[in-house]
């Protein structure tokens, strides 16, 4: 293996699985152990290195490289993975065939990490000049809470620039869509299942709440598009009820994933809610338990034009998109820091049985980064 394969590869190796949300413990959920690998990586070549504690076990990364510069480019990648249930290969070891490197997080977003990670290393190595500051940011909890980002901004780093490495296809995301998550129960009574009318069936009336949302789920659909991320949507993907299958359930409950367009305000979107629910529905809305805002190209000209500037230098032509899933990007930038999305990947091979990027594309984001970080 060459340097940057191997250092892929040592990376999918480590299992950082995020729990989300569920009770799973021991070593492969959490992110401590890769996050060692990376901070004795950026000690080795003489990076600053400071491990943030965000959870028990669940790290922060972050390294410095301080040339007393004007600006600060911040370049993150995220430490956790998702679940590896079902997958048709071992994830964790990372075998390359044909040019692709397998394995979970080979693509989202191990392969950033490397990518940035190589490319910094490498410009220091060469003693390249520098046109800003760099903070490398390797964050815990992206795919459920993204709270190792929500920690790196509390500190109140300087940073003028954010760029998240997720699986972009080579392309420069400016805009994606936000998201809002919460639960939704409904109250009943319980009663044996021989005498169901003396209890209140919530399963039943859950029904009902379910009806009104697939209504106003697909008024969303029909609503008026976004010009590059389409239309907001909503979707039900957890449900939970019942105690035994003889007993009248006194208590369902629902998990709602409503996608939003840059602006939407998340007091509007529950207000709505609880004005489709029928009156005879007795129920509770919880707040949600995340909230995050959509990226707006906007607010970013000035990053997307440095980073096609970084695609030219390297001799290639950038292509521009909005995306429909959710970053860290939106984070940095509801904190006034321009921020875009950009790494080797496709989002179509995150999360899947058989997770894989393109060894090519981690070469050509090394570049990229580089030229990035040392371009005017």
């Amino acid at each position: 293996m060459d340097e940057l394969t191997k250092l892929l590869a040592e990376l999918v190796a480590i299992p950082s699985i995020n729990p989300m949300g569920r009770n799973r413990s021991g070593p492969e959920y959490q992110e401590e152990n890769v996050a060692q690998h990376v901070l004795h990586y950026l000690r080795r070549h003489k990076m600053d290195v400071e491990l943030e504690h965000v959870f028990p076990g669940r790290p922060n990364v972050l390294g410095f490289v301080d040339i007393g510069a004007r600006e600060t480019m911040l370049l993150e990648a995220h430490l956790d993975t998702v679940p590896v249930d079902n997958m048709a290969i071992d994830p964790f070891d990372p075998v390359v065939k044909r040019g692709k490197l397998f394995g979970r997080g080979a693509c989202d977003t191990k392969s950033s990490l490397a990518a940035i990670l190589f490319s910094v290393k490498s410009l220091l190595a060469s003693r390249k000049r520098l046109s800003r500051s760099i903070i490398i940011a390797a964050v815990c909890d992206e795919e459920y809470g993204l709270s190792g980002t929500k920690a790196v901004l509390k500190n109140g780093r300087r940073i003028h620039y954010a760029i998240v490495g997720e699986p972009t296809g080579l392309e420069i995301i400016n805009c994606h869509k936000g998201v809002v998550r919460w639960r939704m129960s409904v109250q009943g009574k319980s009663a044996h299942s021989a005498y169901p009318q003396q209890g209140v069936n919530a399963i039943f009336h859950m029904a009902h709440l379910l009806e009104a949302l697939e209504r106003h789920s697909q008024d969303l659909l029909n609503g008026k598009p976004h010009r590059m991320l389409g239309t907001a949507t909503l979707s039900v993907g957890i449900i939970e009820g019942g105690q035994s299958v003889n007993t009248v359930p006194n208590l369902c409950t629902i998990e709602i994933d409503r996608r939003t367009l840059p602006g939407e305000s998340t007091a509007y979107i529950m207000k709505t809610i609880e004005q489709l629910v029928p009156s005879s529905i007795r129920y509770s809305m919880a707040r949600p338990h995340l909230v995050v805002p959509g990226l707006d190209s906007q607010q970013n000209r000035v990053l997307v034009s440095l980073l096609r500037a970084a695609f030219h230098s390297c001799g290639r032509k950038p292509r521009i998109h909005g995306a429909r899933y959710v970053t860290d990007a939106s984070l940095y930038a509801a904190k006034g820091i321009p921020s875009a999305v950009f790494g080797p990947g496709r989002i179509e091979q995150a999360h899947s049985e058989r997770e894989f990027v393109r060894l090519s594309e981690v070469r050509t984001a090394v570049d990229i980064y580089g030229a990035l970080l040392t371009g005017s």
